[in-house]
């Protein structure tokens, strides 16, 4: 039981909102066709990734064949971070598992010289393979943490079950 205003202000409505229904759907479907043409050029009438989409694809399959699997060591003997210890932290003797990974990008653009210098941690390439061996070989040394001698030699108050700076197996 409206009144003749109420009405009148659901219809201005309705008239101020068609508009723009129909522009943004033109802008979606001009954005979509101009991001297609960056993908795929037409040559002889036959499609075809254009050389930007090429290269990216080239990059991308080299990254997934060449890989590594590395850990973080410390570099001196002392107290680091602990991502699942109670306090915190864990005193770790020099040359010490603090953490396994897999990078496709290599030492430089995975870890800053800043992070490993303040952190007293040093970067080793421990296997080189594509991207599956290197996530196998990973998980390998993950599991297998818990028997390291640097961890046995903890009371079995401190060991570990993970490296202190893995959070958890991926």
């Amino acid at each position: 039981m409206g009144t003749s205003h109420e009405k009148e202000d659901k219809s201005i409505k309705d008239v101020e909102t068609r508009p723009i229904k129909p522009i943004l759907g033109l802008a979606l479907l001009i954005l979509t066709a101009m991001t297609f043409w960056e993908v795929i050029e037409w040559i002889n009438d036959e499609p075809r990734l254009t050389p930007k989409r090429q290269e990216e694809l080239k990059k991308q399959i080299e990254e997934i064949e060449d890989a590594e699997q590395y850990a973080l060591k410390s570099e001196i003997s002392g107290w680091y971070d602990c991502y699942h210890c109670p306090s915190g932290k864990i005193f770790l003797t020099a040359f010490s598992v603090w953490k396994y990974g897999v990078t496709r990008k290599g030492e430089k653009v995975r870890y800053s010289k800043d992070f490993l210098g303040k952190g007293r941690l040093r970067y080793e390439i421990q296997f080189r393979g594509d991207y599956a061996q290197c996530l196998i070989e990973e998980k390998r040394k993950l599991f297998h943490y818990p028997l390291l001698p640097e961890n046995l030699l903890r009371p079995d108050s401190l060991k570990l079950v993970l490296p202190p700076g893995n959070l958890q197996v991926r």
